[in-house]
């Protein structure tokens, strides 16, 4: 029985409109348009030259978009021979071959000896790789380096489910405090003024991480990326800028 594929497309840039292969399955979900969209314009000013980090690359489509967009170069991080196969497919179907590095390696053993500096870090892993998620967010500083690194992974409703979980169990255990301390990455804590949980917690964190920055957005709820998507852009552009 053939594999089933996903095909999706490079939304803009000097690859606008290649085509994009990804077998189906757990470990190449290639991100939405809308998802890719909103995140490419959140980072469109940092993006030209900038060098980027795509952790759990599957196919690559997240990456990609970034060369297609100016990214000076993207390091690929996918374990999957399926994924890596799809991949390397991808960046010769876009002509990527000389500005992309692709590394056959375990997302956390390769941060292990990670040498940076980036200045933007992409994470979308697998359901079964969500550990990387709960490991202790001090250690991202090791991802990026430069003095304004963006660090992202696209929305998710299993992901999100299993972070509250873990967020839960974080403040529960009053380990919170410590963490927040520890973290030594540009930091931007958001909150809308609509959103039925209380500012407080949100305000409370922005104090505990050395140097983060609270913003309190205004007619927002709790979703602001896609309720109110400019003046949530806006803030983010003028904080990596």
């Amino acid at each position: 029985m053939a594999q089933l594929r996903t095909r999706v497309r490079v939304i803009a840039g000097i690859a606008k409109g290649r085509t994009l292969d990804a077998p189906r399955g757990g470990a190449t979900r290639p991100a939405t348009d809308r998802i890719r969209e909103t995140l490419f314009a959140i980072l469109e000013p940092i993006l030209d030259e900038a060098r980027v980090l795509d952790l759990f690359a599957g196919a690559g489509t997240l990456g990609i978009e970034a060369l297609s967009r100016g990214a000076s170069s993207v390091t690929f991080v996918e374990r999957s021979a399926e994924a890596l196969k799809a991949l390397r497919k991808n960046i010769a179907t876009t002509h990527f071959d000389e500005r992309a590095e692709v590394v056959a390696a375990n997302v956390l053993g390769f941060l292990e000896q990670i040498a940076g500096p980036y200045d933007a870090v992409f994470c979308d892993p697998p359901f079964a790789d969500i550990a990387m998620l709960r490991t202790d967010f001090a250690d991202v500083s090791r991802l990026a380096l430069a003095p304004r690194p963006f660090f992202a992974y696209p929305p998710n409703r299993r992901v999100n489910a299993r972070l509250n979980a873990d967020w839960t169990r974080l403040v529960d255990s009053g380990l919170l405090p410590e963490r927040a301390r520890a973290l030594r990455v540009p930091t931007l804590v958001l909150h809308g003024d609509a959103d039925p949980r209380p500012a407080w917690p949100a305000r409370a964190l922005a104090e505990l991480i050395p140097d983060a920055r609270f913003v309190l957005l205004d007619d927002v709820g709790h979703e602001p990326f896609w309720e109110r998507p400019e003046p949530m852009r806006e803030h983010l552009r003028g904080f990596l800028a």
